[in-house]
């Protein structure tokens, strides 16, 4: 479903067993739920469990929307059946809702929407409330992991680097983003690549250079982790995939 709004609406699933994925554009808007408020713009993801209806207030009309429920189990973690996501730059998610809502087959649908499971975990990060923003320490961390992950940068090394304790550094990153910073790195990584993949004719060897990742196999094992297929395998389907939304795209407008 998708639409437009001016002034304010209730978000909901009707549904126990699935969850509402709300994904935001060319405005600006404000959620409020309970004593939280997040202040959302274009490219943010809203994840709503059934039984929740939370206010979604337009700051700048019109606000355009799209709807997408899912069935079964929300593949990231909310914090009381609520998740509010931004987008990482570059992902590829957008264009796989796109593909989805221009209708496919059963078989590529469930395909298309496992993959999708797998970008919400590796190509967003959570969006916080405005009242909690994470200290100078963390936030800091966090810019240091978004733009050199190309570093060999450990645990250790990084709290050398911000005179924090590193278990300390570990435990409050873990608060603010919901996995521990390492972790965070990957997924960095693994959305890094997948640009690469989809917009360079670069080797595998040398994307995983370029993300930090001097070992190839390890690279390649870990990018089939994270996205249930090979760094070739990713960028032959994806390539080919943003490619046809290009060309349509192109029809429309002729």
């Amino acid at each position: 479903m998708q639409g437009t709004i001016t002034h304010n609406m209730i978000l909901s699933c009707p549904y126990l067993s699935a969850f509402s994925l709300y994904l935001l554009s060319n405005s600006s808007a404000q959620l409020k739920e309970s004593q939280s408020i997040w202040n959302l713009a274009s490219s943010n993801l809203i994840l709503v469990h059934a039984g929740l209806a939370p206010l979604l207030k337009v700051t700048e009309a019109p606000l355009h929307f799209q709807q997408m429920i899912v069935e079964g189990p929300a593949p990231i973690k909310s914090s009381d059946g609520i998740a509010v996501i931004s987008l990482t730059p570059h992902a590829v998610l957008p264009q796989v809702w796109d593909k989805l809502v221009s209708g496919v087959s059963q078989t590529e649908e469930c395909f298309l929407l496992n993959q999708m499971a797998k970008m919400l975990k590796t190509e967003t990060q959570p969006l916080l409330p405005d009242k909690s923003l994470p200290p100078a320490s963390i936030q800091l961390l966090k810019q240091i992991l978004d733009t050199r992950y190309a570093e060999k940068l450990t645990l250790d090394s990084l709290s050398k680097e911000l005179h924090w304790n590193k278990y300390k550094l570990d435990k409050d990153f873990r608060f603010y983003y919901g996995c521990p910073p390492c972790k965070y790195l990957l997924n960095v990584r693994v959305t890094k690549a997948c640009h690469l993949l989809c917009s360079t004719n670069r080797s595998v060897l040398d994307i995983g250079f370029a993300v930090g990742i001097e070992n190839t196999s390890y690279f390649i094992r870990m990018f089939r982790k994270h996205t249930g297929m090979s760094p070739l395998t990713y960028r032959t389907h994806f390539s080919s995939l943003v490619k046809d939304i290009h060309k349509a795209q192109k029809a429309e407008e002729h």
